[in-house]
């Protein structure tokens, strides 16, 4: 949402302000855009391209090597994403140019934006890899997920990072020594609600709400 409009993408291939501009993207895009400072920035599996909110006139547009490219996020003045050359990307949106670059073990994936904590960013790649870093690209911990796909966003759970991976737990990290939690059902998505995580699975039935306990999570 910008200026009280809101702006989607779609699996067409199109960046759109409802009841306002529309503008193509170079392909399918899986993920929400990311807005700040009158701009708008979205992902297609080969890069991010940066448009005007106003007018939808593309400023800047970025490619990277290889495919997968998560959805991006926005922290301060920069635009952040995962690309498909196995990088985290702290892009300056005025300029479209890298501040920052971080190697990360695999692609990003397009369900899976970066996820903002303050002055903290937490990235994730294909392959269920974390990486907390701060505002200028320090990295400050990772988690690894032991090769289990990502399978939705992570999210914030006070200082705690959670994400859902694709073999149907949820890995829950502060620092270098994750924890799995293995709900009933194939986790689709959580949310964070407070210190507890709200966690979605593909059985409906099975919907649950789930307790992040501090201790031993260090």
């Amino acid at each position: 949402v910008v200026g009280g409009r809101v702006i989607v993408t779609t699996w067409g291939g199109r960046v759109s302000m409802l009841d306002g501009w529309s503008t193509p993207l170079p392909g399918p895009s899986l993920g929400p855009p990311a807005a700040a400072s009158g701009v708008v920035v979205a992902s297609w599996e080969g890069g991010v391209l940066a448009f005007d909110a106003a007018s939808g006139h593309v400023r800047w547009q970025r490619q990277f090597e290889g495919a997968d490219t998560s959805a991006p996020a926005v922290i301060g003045d920069l635009a952040v994403v995962v690309g498909g050359d196995r990088r985290a990307h702290g892009i300056d949106l005025s300029t479209g140019n890298d501040r920052w670059s971080i190697a990360m073990s695999g692609a990003g994936a397009p369900e899976a934006p970066p996820a903002v904590r303050g002055q903290r960013v937490a990235l994730v790649d294909r392959l269920g890899h974390l990486v907390v870093a701060d505002a200028h690209g320090h990295r400050l911990w990772s988690a690894d997920g032991h090769g289990a796909v990502v399978r939705g966003a992570p999210v914030w759970v006070g200082d705690a990072v959670a994400m859902p991976l694709d073999d149907g737990r949820i890995m829950v990290a502060r620092g270098h020594r994750p924890l799995f939690d293995d709900p009933p059902g194939r986790v689709s998505g959580a949310a964070a609600a407070g210190s507890s995580l709200i966690v979605a699975t593909r059985e409906a039935t099975t919907n649950g709400l789930f307790e992040l306990r501090r201790e031993g999570r260090e």
